[in-house]
């Protein structure tokens, strides 16, 4: 049998995250960041599984698989993220180029929505089958209001990151991408579980992987 996160030292612990964001950079840059969609979908499902004690393989055979696996729909979300992006970026600079408080206003709360959707989006595309990317994105709004202290823990993640890797220095970023997809599994693994229950216990219908 496979040797569990918790089986593990406190420092083999810390190195698996550091080696998680280390696959995600690597993985990104070699699709020219195109193919980041997927690698969140897999660090997302590496972390499920560490959290879930499920590893049946090696971090790095496991990280692969579900890269491979969520390839096209995950990278084809993200290009809708980097799309979102634009036009977010587009509103700031109108907004606070004609100083309008409501404009700046909606553009944060935009920022908020993405950087909590992203990471409820992803982690769903590699657990749950949508119909089309619609279907994803109505479920991932609708996670996102109905768990609102999740979604909160979820920002918080995110800005950790960001203090970490803009405020602070860049060179944190395989520090920080372990801080941030350690909390992301441990914030989403109980909501995700408690859906996975529910499409079992009415349909037994989840992805093969789970």
């Amino acid at each position: 049998m496979f040797k569990q996160h918790s089986e593990k030292s406190t420092y083999d612990q810390i190195i698996d995250y550091i080696a998680i964001g280390v696959l995600v950079i690597g993985t990104s840059l070699m699709g020219l960041f195109l193919t980041m969609g997927a690698s969140l979908t897999a660090a997302f499902m590496t972390v499920y599984k560490i959290h879930g004690e499920t590893m049946e393989d090696s971090l790095t055979t496991t990280y692969w698989h579900h890269f491979k696996r969520t390839f096209w729909s995950a990278n084809l979300t993200f290009l809708g993220v980097i799309g979102a992006s634009v036009a977010l970026y587009f509103l700031a600079v109108f907004a606070f180029a004609e100083q309008a408080a409501f404009l700046i206003v909606l553009f944060y709360i935009g920022v908020a929505y993405l950087v909590v959707f992203i990471q409820i989006a992803f982690a769903m595309i590699g657990i749950f089958k949508h119909k089309n990317p619609l279907h994803l994105i109505k479920n991932a709004l609708l996670l996102i209001h109905i768990h609102p202290v999740v979604s909160f823990k979820l920002l918080i993640n995110a800005s950790v990151f960001y203090l970490l890797t803009v405020v602070a220095h860049w060179v944190l970023i395989p520090f920080a991408l372990a801080i941030y997809f350690h909390l992301q599994g441990r914030f989403l693994k109980p909501t995700m579980d408690f859906y996975i229950n529910r499409i079992q216990e009415h349909t037994g219908n989840t992805e093969e992987s789970q």
